[in-house]
């Protein structure tokens, strides 16, 4: 009794035929193997990002508009979709989800397919015709009907499980009718039946003969699953269900599209279409039809090698393949058959690389479609020369906004200072943690930590902005502090920490001060007047004033670390003479760079931000590089352009997002592209105050109307970790954040400590 014909026999039988290659199997061999070439190595070589969009551009004289046509753009290859993005990097990028998610659908399909056919095939009578009932219902109901059932409702958002459930819940019906077609026919076999009478259990009987004589078919039976998979998953992304979710967004008044972030290929060929500019269709279209044609021919190339014309040739693929199967019956398939020790260890670990390597597959696009994670190590922010805590508008002459501080304050009102006049902007603290601020009315306070009033001064002018402190530099003797305050008439003030007054400076034109000021390691003061910034010395002369600037300074300016430029929004100044440097290798010309700001992060390093992504970049003997790229999926938000940003000591990039026009949007980005944070809460409008040590981020604004109200966000939470209400109401227009205290001040007149540090 054989279960197979002896090798002997079967080389006697294929002598006499005609040797033909099988050309399908070859073929289809070829084009399988190049698709998954693509996904494992597609995104390494994408010419760019695939969601970096772009707008018109201007190619030898003549602009061409959105979309790109192929081989017409510098860049773009294979021209752009109607977004602006790379068509070509879509593509490599889009291979790989899609291929992972048809692999695992067809895995599962063929694992449910075999063990319900055998079951089906093997068992009589209620059980039996239980199962042919079950398989025949889930034959008739079209397989894309139910699949949009499940999906929506497990939902969308969950992704690759959703899908995973949604596409095998009657997809294994075609699997499982022919292999219990196959059960039932080798069952009756003479040898199948001796099993049984020699004392063989079920499942002995079904391991050692019926599977064994199946299984040839198990590779054939995938291959066509795979194909069929990867055709569902084209129809399902016409109908807008696209791995990992999509979003609706109204293209006209009544008309909405369905778009993705990260590309894969249902979704692509979906919002490609576009009947007289269809190469992108055409395109993405071609990529299906040759991953599906390749698993097609693959399956009909196995299926040929099951036939009697084929059997018994010996080629390397039929040697291949019986080495495969005889592992799997003697080690999966056939209980009683001794196996060594170093077998099985050598299969488990084969299986263990399997999954490794399916793994590392799938997370470098797991981590851009759905980025989750937790901050890097802690830095420390960078230093305030005097050791001041909280020096300027936006702590340090970097404007990083990063405190080095461990805990968040508490929750309680320590001290109130009121001025009905309301403040220009947010208070400072010394080394001490004495507080200094400006009313609109004119006056300068300086108040203990406990908050009692140290001294308070009258200003020559309504002040502007944040005041700055400042290390004023003495030949041979120790260098002292100063308080700065820019002022509406043009002028700016110096003061001792001790409220004297020291000197006054107007700028030449008499503009009003547009911002409050900055100082630099040497004690040099900086500001802005309108669209020009204005370089003092310690000592109160005017030092230059720099070219003029593309728009309005209205913020403080800040420093470089490296001392060599001061930044205004997207535009470099010379520190020496005060001149506009030539950064424009770093900022993107044209309608990419527009809302560029360069950064000073709290590490340290140089970044950019553009639109909703952050570039870290520095310096070349041609201006600069940028060596990197951070950004979100923020189509799926409903988002404008941030109003500010910045860089933790971390190295992790933040975004705010929120006007008087729409509730807060906080996002978080590590610097591998981790989505740590991304918080939306109703505050309109708000401001960072300042990030921390831990990345936590203090976030004040209208809770409602009239309610002010300071919250404090944590990596991985969606709700505030820390949160007050102010007892009174008002804008809030300033703050700072040092240790056990939080200082807000409100334009309507009051100045906050939070905390009881």
């Amino acid at each position: 009794m054989t279960e197979r014909p002896p090798q002997a026999a079967l080389d006697q039988f294929s002598a006499g035929l005609p040797r033909r290659r099988n050309w399908p199997l070859i073929i289809g061999f070829v084009l399988v193997l190049c698709i998954f070439v693509l996904a494992v190595c597609g995104p390494s070589l994408a010419l760019r990002d695939p969601l970096e969009t772009n707008t018109v551009v201007k190619v030898g004289g003549e602009w061409v508009r959105l979309p790109y046509p192929p081989f017409a753009v510098p860049g773009f290859p294979l021209g752009s979709d109607a977004y602006g993005r790379d068509l070509l990097s879509r593509l490599l990028w889009g291979i790989r989800p899609t291929l992972i998610l048809v692999t695992v659908v067809a895995c599962v399909r063929l694992v449910l397919g075999v063990l319900i056919g055998l079951a089906a095939g093997w068992s009589s009578g209620r059980w039996g015709r239980i199962l042919e009932g079950v398989m025949a219902g889930a034959l008739a109901i079209p397989v894309i009907i139910v699949s949009l059932a499940v999906i929506t409702a497990i939902g969308i958002q969950r992704g690759l499980i959703a899908f995973i459930v949604g596409l095998a819940v009657t997809g294994w019906a075609e699997t499982a009718r022919l292999v219990s077609e196959q059960t039932r026919g080798l069952k009756s076999l003479p040898y199948v039946e001796a099993s049984g009478a020699l004392g063989a259990s079920g499942i002995e009987t079904l391991a050692r003969h019926v599977v064994r004589q199946i299984s040839p078919m198990f590779g054939m039976l995938l291959a066509f699953e795979a194909g069929s998979t990867l055709m569902t998953v084209a129809a399902l992304g016409f109908l807008g269900y696209y791995v990992g979710g999509a979003f609706w967004i109204e293209v006209t008044d009544f008309s909405t599209r369905a778009i993705s972030g990260m590309p894969e290929l249902g979704q692509m060929l979906a919002n490609s279409w576009q009947i007289f500019k269809p190469w992108a269709t055409v395109a993405t279209g071609t990529v299906i039809f040759l991953a599906v044609l390749g698993f097609s021919l693959v399956g009909e190339g196995l299926r040929r090698r099951l036939s009697m014309g084929e059997l018994g040739r010996r080629t390397p693929l039929s040697n291949l393949s019986h080495t495969v199967g005889t592992w799997v019956d003697d080690l999966l398939l056939v209980p009683g058959v001794v196996a060594s020790r170093r077998r099985r260890v050598a299969g488990i670990t084969t299986l263990f690389v399997i999954a490794a390597c399916g793994l590392l597959i799938w997370q470098p696009w797991q981590r851009r479609s759905h980025p989750a994670g937790v901050a890097g190590p802690a830095q420390v922010a960078v230093a305030i020369p005097g050791g001041y805590l909280w020096a300027n508008e936006r702590r340090d002459a970097a404007g990083t906004l990063a405190s080095p501080i461990t805990e968040a304050p508490a929750a309680i009102v320590r001290w109130i200072l009121p001025d009905p006049t309301g403040f220009s902007g947010g208070p400072v603290v010394d080394a001490q943690g004495n507080v200094y601020a400006t009313s609109n009315g004119g006056t300068l306070y300086a108040l203990t930590p406990g908050g009692d009033m140290r001294w308070q001064s009258a200003l020559p002018a309504d002040p502007v902005g944040v005041p700055a402190l400042g290390i004023v530099p003495v030949a041979d003797g120790q260098p002292t502090s100063a308080l700065y305050v820019t002022d509406k008439a043009g002028g700016l003030s110096a003061f001792t920490l001790d409220g004297e007054f020291l000197w006054r400076i107007k700028t030449k034109t008499g503009r009003r001060a547009s911002s409050g000021p900055v100082v630099g390691g040497d004690g040099t003061i900086y500001y802005t007047v309108v669209d020009r910034v204005e370089a003092v010395s310690p000592g109160g002369l005017p030092r230059w004033t720099s070219a003029k600037l593309p728009g309005q300074g209205e913020r403080a300016p800040w420093l470089d670390p490296d001392g060599k430029w001061l930044y205004v929004h997207d535009v470099a100044v010379n520190l020496t003479d005060g001149s506009l440097a030539d950064l424009s290798s770093v900022v993107a010309a044209g309608q990419a760079g527009v809302n560029a700001v360069y950064m000073i992060g709290g590490d340290g390093k140089k970044y950019l931000r553009e639109s909703h992504a952050v570039f870290p970049w520095q310096p070349t003997d041609t201006g600069g590089e940028r060596t990197g790229k951070t950004t979100w999926i923020y189509q799926n938000s409903t988002v404008y352009l941030p109003l500010e940003s910045g860089v933790s000591g971390r190295g992790n990039a933040w975004l705010h997002y929120g006007s008087q026009y729409d509730d807060l949007r906080l996002v978080l980005l590590g610097k591998d592209g981790q989505m740590l944070l991304n918080a939306h809460y109703p505050q309109r409008p708000s401001q960072v105050i300042a990030t921390d040590a831990a990345d936590h981020v203090y976030v004040c604004g209208l809770h409602r109307i009239d309610a002010a109200e300071c919250a404090g966000f944590a990596p991985g939470a969606d709700a505030p970790f820390w949160q007050m209400v102010l007892p009174q109401g008002g804008q809030v227009n300033g703050g700072a954040l040092v240790p056990g205290r939080l200082y807000v001040t409100t334009a309507d007149g009051a100045l906050y400590a939070l905390g009881d540090g």
